[in-house]
């Protein structure tokens, strides 16, 4: 088992501590996260990785499942896949995952993912 620290947007510290945001949607890592392994959120205190800004732990928890989420765009059209699986009708599941990574939605958690940033 393994530790990990995840550094989180400010606006997300609330949603972390009391338990609303379940969820952590993050590029590959080296280190990958597995069931079992602990994780302490961190948020920024000061502009990040400004002079003299620091974290400040916010929550660690135990890891319950891992999944691989892929969101592409091309064009206007959105692909999204969960393990591996494309997901035909997105509205439902995606939703989900959006709100439980403390998104109002799809649209916001689209727009946070895609690389070139054109809103949906």
């Amino acid at each position: 088992m393994k530790h990990h620290y995840l550094t989180c947007l400010p606006q997300h510290e609330q949603l972390i501590i009391d338990g609303t945001k379940t969820t952590t949607i993050r590029t590959p890592r080296k280190r990958p996260i597995a069931v079992g392994d602990t994780i302490t959120f961190r948020v920024w205190v000061g502009r990040p990785y400004g002079k003299g800004s620091t974290v400040r732990d916010v929550r660690t928890v135990t890891v319950t499942g891992v999944e691989s989420i892929e969101v592409q765009r091309v064009g206007w059209r959105v692909y999204i896949s969960v393990d591996g699986d494309i997901v035909r009708q997105p509205t439902s599941i995606v939703s989900q995952i959006a709100r439980r990574d403390g998104f109002s939605g799809i649209l916001e958690m689209m727009n946070y993912l895609t690389t070139d940033k054109k809103p949906i």
